[in-house]
């Protein structure tokens, strides 16, 4: 189950202020910028204020997007020096995003050195969700990436790794299948404990204690070895005793791994994951864990740079429960005041957006806003997050189509 925050309407200070001035008689969501206006009383320019909308500043900021494929020029100079980019899809499955991220890639690759793609999850074999791995876009780029390679010296061709030594998901889905089955009693606490333990939307609860009785927590373990051999001792019995902290030691170990790629300091890294793992925690409205984004900004400051996909409505490819199989789910509309309403509201339909450029035109950005963050599965869980703060820059699809799978 994944617990989300109580929503809340936004409380942006500035838009507040302009609000209860009466003399301006402003609505909430309207910014002010200084312009002239002649003045009918004395006959000479005045500066007076002008009003405009939070998705016009916007709409001014962004760099519109012909294509998926770019143009992606301004985003690689934002980028600059950094070693580790990542870069965040916020559907779970839309053939736009997917081919964004693999248009980024690839001009990172020729244009700015990078040498290793960093995948967060189980990419070989048929692992759930393997569509996101066996999917047309991901089979362009690996037949770019191949052909690329073959002009190159070997000992600088450019390399997927995949970053996951196990599949967090999965393992949890075979503690909840052993408990409904075998220890049906323990399996309400096992549940509680793990509330939200899935993304960094809402906070945790302490563990109660011991979750199982001896027995059961051996005979659990058992299981998990016989249907998950090679994962490690410690991590199957951190997971079964301290499921609430799951999150944050999975974090914390693809944080130390991607950390050993860049041990070779001549190595820069692209990483890709869904936007929960990219996104930097602190900008969470009630979250006490830590994202991979945050490790490395913590780790690497400047030297990192955080990419978020976004989309507004359409449809996209996921699951209706963990390991089910795959189908078409349509969006539902993005709710009031949420970051999705708001870039549509700018009225362009594919851009580039600098959170950490136009201060002014961003000043909505940087007030929790709700956001959505879909994964594999159909649930669509809600977060506020303060986004300026979360990402250093985001590419959104206003629209958005299912990804296809192979």
């Amino acid at each position: 189950a994944v617990q989300c925050i109580r929503m809340r309407q936004p409380s942006n200070s500035l838009f507040t202020t302009l609000a209860n001035r009466a003399d301006l008689g402003l609505d909430p969501g309207v910014h002010t910028r200084t312009g002239q206006q002649r003045s009918e009383t004395a006959g000479m320019p005045a500066l007076a204020p002008t009003l405009i909308s939070a998705p016009a500043l916007l709409a001014e900021a962004v760099v519109p997007l012909e294509s998926p494929s770019g143009p992606w020029a301004p985003l690689l100079d934002w980028v600059g020096q950094a070693r580790v980019v990542l870069i965040g899809d916020a559907s779970g499955g839309s053939h736009e995003l997917f081919r964004a991220r693999a248009e980024i890639t690839r001009r990172l690759i020729v244009e700015r050195g990078f040498t290793t793609v960093a995948l967060v999850g189980r990419a070989r074999g048929r692992a759930f969700p393997a569509w996101q791995w066996h999917n047309p876009e991901m089979l362009d780029f690996a037949g770019w990436l191949r052909a690329f390679n073959e002009t190159r010296p070997r000992e600088v061709r450019a390399r997927l790794h995949e970053l996951a030594p196990h599949d967090r998901p999965a393992l949890l889905e075979s503690v909840a299948s052993f408990l409904r089955e075998n220890a049906l009693s323990e399996w309400a606490a096992f549940r509680n404990a793990c509330a939200g333990a899935g993304t960094p939307c809402g906070g945790f609860p302490e563990a109660p204690g011991p979750l199982l009785p001896a027995r059961v927590e051996a005979e659990l373990l058992a299981h998990l070895h016989e249907h998950h051999p090679g994962v490690d001792e410690a991590i199957l019995r951190a997971l079964v005793r301290e499921p609430h902290l799951g999150w944050e030691r999975h974090s914390c170990h693809l944080a130390s791994s991607l950390d050993a790629l860049l041990a070779d300091g001549e190595r820069k890294v692209v990483v890709w994951a869904h936007a929960a793992h990219v996104a930097d925690t602190r900008a969470f409205d009630a979250a006490d864990t830590t994202s991979l984004g945050q490790h490395m900004r913590e780790r690497h400051a400047s030297s990192a740079f955080l990419i978020g996909l976004t989309t507004s409505h359409g449809t996209r490819t996921a699951a209706p429960a963990w390991g089910a199989p795959p189908g078409h789910h349509r969006l539902p509309p993005a709710l009031a005041g949420s970051v999705e309403a708001l870039f549509h509201a700018t009225g362009v339909s594919r851009f580039l957006l600098n959170l950490q450029d136009d201060e002014e035109a961003t000043e909505a950005l940087r007030e929790p806003r709700a956001l959505r963050l879909p994964g594999p599965v159909a649930l669509l869980p809600e977060c506020e997050l303060k986004l300026a703060e979360a990402f250093d820059a985001v590419a959104h699809f206003d629209q958005t189509r299912a990804l296809a799978i192979l």
